[in-house]
């Protein structure tokens, strides 16, 4: 399902993840314009990854003067701190899933897990909320693993994960969107980082890459999605 991707979100934060022809979360960058980008190749996906993650780390210092978060009281062991971090992302990621099926842009169990009005939020329901205008909505089934925690601080974590999908679907009748609307099964490799707020990790940026070799290098590399 073609969501967003990084570059997109490092700007305005417009994150339509338009990575995929496919339309899997790679919904959650989302560009202001809902731009939908298609065909990557892996190369190129994985140089993007590499791009926006650069961009992240630099961007990430500045981004956190301007949210508000709660320190932590009793810091947990690295293990534990980093286990929450991928429980978090997971539960994002269903979320985005269950929202885009139940064609619900802010469905609770979805910005339960995002940082109130971060890039992700702001661009992920901008996606899903185009998603119900085109009258589509996401697959029934998906998968999301090869979650990765790269690092854990005392406000930011970073990770990286992918996620498979068979592609968005016509409300209406059921019958698979065309490519430029997210249709189409395929892999979505993501990086992304979490911001440590208000007691708890929520999703604060996401880049986002379609993946088309599972052999090569990349956060998908070895996946056992779906097909």
């Amino acid at each position: 399902m073609a969501r967003f991707r990084p570059a997109a979100a490092t700007q305005a934060k417009a994150v339509l993840r338009p990575h995929r022809a496919a339309w899997l979360l790679s919904a959650l960058l989302l560009s202001a314009i809902l731009p939908v980008a298609s065909g990557c190749s892996a190369v190129a996906g994985r140089s993007e990854l590499s791009r926006t993650a650069a961009h992240s780390r630099r961007s990430s210092t500045s981004a956190a003067s301007r949210v508000v978060g709660v320190p932590r009281s009793s810091p947990r062991s690295p293990a534990l701190e980093a286990q929450a971090v991928a429980r978090a992302w997971t539960a994002s990621e269903e979320g985005f899933y269950a929202a885009a099926l139940a064609d619900d842009p802010t469905l609770p169990a979805y910005v339960r897990w995002l940082v109130p009005n971060g890039p992700v939020y702001q661009h992920a329901i901008a996606f899903l909320t185009s998603l119900a205008v085109e009258g589509l909505v996401g697959p029934a089934h998906w998968r999301v693993g090869n979650v990765h925690v790269l690092s854990v601080g005392h406000r930011f974590a970073r990770l990286e994960a992918c996620s498979w999908d068979p592609g968005s679907l016509f409300k209406a009748s059921g019958h698979p969107a065309p490519a430029s609307l997210g249709g189409g099964a395929s892999y979505t490799a993501y990086r992304s980082v979490l911001l440590y707020e208000r007691g708890r990790w929520l999703v604060w940026q996401t880049a986002t890459a379609t993946v088309q070799n599972l052999n090569e290098e990349s956060p998908c590399i070895h996946f056992e999605g779906g097909s």
